[in-house]
């Protein structure tokens, strides 16, 4: 019987033990989560105090926006850059975040390259490259505005750049400047060209202001194009009544159509 009530006891104190070591292990848990939280507090609060402190400090030392300088603009409104910049006169230069404002300005749409510095102890200055406008592309139904890589530029409006040439066409956009390229060395027979059409991915059909079209070949479009060139120069073929003038082979110029005959039975 004694030993009974003895291990009874002895089970009993290992049970208040337990309770006893559990709730200092729960208390400490407390009393650690609290602390942590008053330190976090503290280091808030004095990084608060010394980031205020800073820009105050900076301000008195001269160190606010006085001058905003923007270069670059042609096509993009001024008044449009510093909405989106959002910064007045006065704030602190060291508050700016430079990153923070080359994503927005981006979403402008003309803006192809920003740099923003921090000229202490006053200036922001900003240079903006924008999009050249560079020819009309038109696929499937729309017609847009191209920049030299091809890239379509944002809030372009087609009806402002009726004097750039119009090229047609899957790819069109993006093979172009070849085709330019080549049409530099040739200046009044580029301002003959109307419109170009890339066709089937693989060649340029070429529309001339007198109706004409000129079918190039895949290759060799550069020895082809001073072929046509002279051949103008000397007999006018681009004048000829002709509705198409196929160049595809090489060293053979075939004549298709008559424009007038057309004319005649319509």
């Amino acid at each position: 019987m004694k030993k009974t009530r003895s291990k009874l006891s002895r089970k009993r104190i290992a049970i208040y033990i337990s309770i006893a070591l559990l709730s200092i292990a729960v208390g400490a848990f407390f009393i650690s989560a609290s602390l942590r939280e008053r330190v976090e507090s503290v280091k808030d609060t004095a990084q608060s105090w010394v980031q205020e402190t800073s820009l105050k400090l900076a301000r008195i030392a001269g160190f606010s926006v006085e001058n905003i300088q923007i270069s670059g603009l042609r096509y993009t409104s001024k008044v449009d850059v510093l909405k989106v910049l959002n910064i007045n006169y006065g704030d602190n230069i060291f508050g700016v975040d430079t990153e923070a404002l080359l994503l927005e300005l981006k979403k402008i749409g003309w803006i192809e390259h920003i740099t923003i510095q921090k000229k202490f102890p006053n200036t922001i200055d900003i240079v903006i490259q924008e999009y050249r406008p560079y020819a009309l592309w038109q696929y499937k139904g729309n017609v847009v505005v191209i920049a030299e890589t091809g890239v379509v530029i944002p809030k372009a409006d087609p009806k402002h750049f009726s004097d750039l040439m119009l090229v047609v066409g899957e790819k069109a956009n993006l093979q172009c400047k070849g085709l330019f390229s080549i049409l530099m060395d040739y200046p009044g027979f580029k301002d003959m060209i109307t419109s170009a059409q890339f066709m089937h991915g693989r060649r340029w059909r070429l529309y001339f202001s007198s109706n004409v079209l000129v079918d190039l070949p895949e290759d060799n479009i550069g020895d082809t194009i001073h072929s046509i060139y002279a051949l103008h120069q000397k007999q006018k073929i681009l004048d000829r009544d002709v509705e198409i003038i196929d160049i595809r082979v090489p060293n053979k110029i075939v004549f298709k159509g008559s424009r007038i005959a057309r004319k005649q039975k319509n």
